[in-house]
């Protein structure tokens, strides 16, 4: 620790750098959790739902891949990628974007999800410094690009996730590693939770359709324990200002490109809410109270 704060005191580019690379590292899981997870708890509820004699998703040996195995491979031809081809941002280009096997194409996303979260990662480093808050607010952060990640491709917010985010989050604050004292972080849990339970059901009532789910309520309870009530409306701000931006592109694609009769715009909520929650890892709502001239509450 003192080793740390030395090197942020006299390097903090350094620092930063050093949590950036790791933070790439982390962002090339998040790309293994995104793309298996969902996969896995579909498999496992399919099981749940019809016992032994359930017939899941036809996958690797029967079953999707766990996150930990078996290891990286194509998903096309199955063979095992090459260490020095899965090395984070680099090794997508090292492979000219396609498999070294078949020469099936590999998807942008990958190296572009694994520098955004070392870019951001060290941002974060810069922004917290050296102090018990960082290592807490990291995990809280890669939490948030894989719910995000999880939600765009599959429109669910898998309890797995969202719930041990709101636990660690509360147990952080509790132990001193929050932002905010444990009696504000639990507030801000209730009332997030409460506040997004509200506005999905006069969602509902009034145009009958589901518009929030229970997983868009945790991660807002969970964005609550993080900063507080006082965040809330901050965030519910953002992540609707976003989710219109995102939705007005669309609606403009859309009109461009026909899309085929009986689809419709269904965007999910929660990478919008993971917007949100990360910028208030850097003091967006304490800034946002600022250009309104309220000090929050």
């Amino acid at each position: 620790m003192t080793e740390a704060l030395e090197l942020y005191a006299a390097h903090p580019a350094i620092f930063a750098a050093i949590v950036a690379f790791f933070g790439a590292l982390v962002g090339s899981f998040l790309n293994v959790v995104a793309c298996r997870l969902p996969a896995r708890q579909q498999w496992e509820s399919q099981l749940d739902a019809g016992g032994e004699h359930a017939r899941p998703m036809v996958q690797i040996d029967g079953a999707p891949p766990g996150l930990l195995s078996p290891a990286s491979h194509c998903p096309r031809c199955l063979t095992p990628i090459k260490p020095w081809h899965n090395i984070p941002i680099a090794g997508w280009f090292l492979i000219g974007g396609r498999c070294a096997s078949c020469r099936a194409p590999v998807s942008f996303r990958y190296p572009l999800i694994e520098l955004l979260t070392a870019v951001v990662s060290g941002a974060l480093a810069l922004h917290v410094g050296v102090t018990a808050p960082l290592p807490s607010s990291l995990i809280v952060l890669w939490s948030l690009i894989a719910l995000a990640l999880i939600d765009h491709d599959t429109q669910t917010l898998p309890d797995v996730l969202t719930q041990p985010l709101l636990w660690w989050i509360l147990a952080a604050s509790a132990m001193g590693w929050g932002p905010i004292p444990p009696g504000q972080a639990i507030m801000g849990a209730m009332w997030g939770y409460l506040a997004a339970c509200l506005a999905g059901r006069c969602y509902y009532a009034v145009t009958g359709q589901i518009g929030l789910g229970g997983g868009d309520y945790k991660l807002f309870a969970a964005l609550g324990a993080l900063s507080g009530a006082s965040s809330l409306w901050p965030a519910a701000l953002l992540a609707g200002l976003s989710l219109t931006a995102l939705a007005l592109t669309q609606s403009a694609r859309a009109r461009l490109v026909p899309a085929q009769p009986g689809t419709s715009l269904e965007l999910p909520f929660g990478p919008h809410l993971a917007l949100a929650g990360i910028a208030n890892l850097f003091g967006a709502h304490h800034w946002f109270y600022g250009l309104i001239g309220l000090p929050g509450w």
